[in-house]
């Protein structure tokens, strides 16, 4: 995995020619971004296909510091409680866009770690009641890793 912070409207084509075909690029987004639909989400990942997604994931620092801003219970917390809910949050949009990575697919979930939409106050939760995939995604995942080592091993 490939990480890069880049600042906005930066080029973020530079490293191409370096990469093997399974890296994945994560970008740290500096500014505020906002999703075609027009929503602010923490976390993003391009589709050029109905099942190929691009080994390149983004996430927004400014979105996840806004929906902290907009979390009464966390607005005054101190700095480094401030940093590590921020890490608990990109992280746990990190792990949903994964999702869509390793499952190929743009389709959410009513619940678990596919959820679209979620309550702000789960992002920064000290637990990780629902993130979890669900037992159909896990199936999925499993079975296709699984044809994936045997394609390796010929």
């Amino acid at each position: 995995m490939v990480w890069e912070r880049a600042r906005h409207g930066e080029d973020q084509n530079e490293g191409d020619a370096r990469r093997s075909p399974a890296d994945v690029t994560v970008t740290l987004e500096a500014g505020a971004t906002r999703s075609p639909d027009g929503l602010a989400t923490l976390g993003w990942i391009r589709f050029t296909g109905a099942e190929a997604p691009e080994p390149h994931i983004h996430l927004s620092r400014a979105n996840a510091e806004d929906l902290m801003g907009r979390t009464a219970s966390l607005r005054d917390s101190p700095t480094l409680f401030h940093e590590l809910l921020l890490s608990r949050a990109l992280g746990r949009a990190l792990a949903h866009e994964l999702g869509h990575y390793l499952l190929k697919s743009r389709t959410h979930s009513a619940a678990g770690l596919m959820r679209a939409v979620r309550p702000s106050f789960q992002f920064f939760a000290p637990d990780r009641v629902g993130f979890g995939l669900t037992p159909e995604e896990r199936a999925w995942l499993a079975d296709r890793l699984a044809c994936a080592y045997a394609e390796s091993m010929r």
